[in-house]
């Protein structure tokens, strides 16, 4: 069964400061608000081709979904 789909999914956003701390969960807002945080970083380093995204055959539907929002923006 898929990650995404399965019963034993990760519930809430889990997010850490460095690979060498522990994860600790944090509110969907604060998580949402990071990632743009660290996207436009990105994009301002590098521009919009320093940003990519890899997928795979083990998406499922729902996972395709969500990355191609993510990507185009909308």
């Amino acid at each position: 069964m898929a990650e995404s789909i399965g019963k034993d999914r990760l519930l809430h956003p889990l997010l850490r400061d460095s690979l060498d701390q522990p994860f600790r969960q944090v509110s969907w807002e604060e998580a949402i608000d990071r990632l743009v945080s660290e996207i436009n970083k990105v994009r301002s380093s590098y521009g919009a081709d320093g940003i990519c995204m890899y997928g795979s055959g083990q998406f499922v539907t729902e996972d395709y979904y969500v990355a191609q929002k993510l990507m185009k923006g909308r």
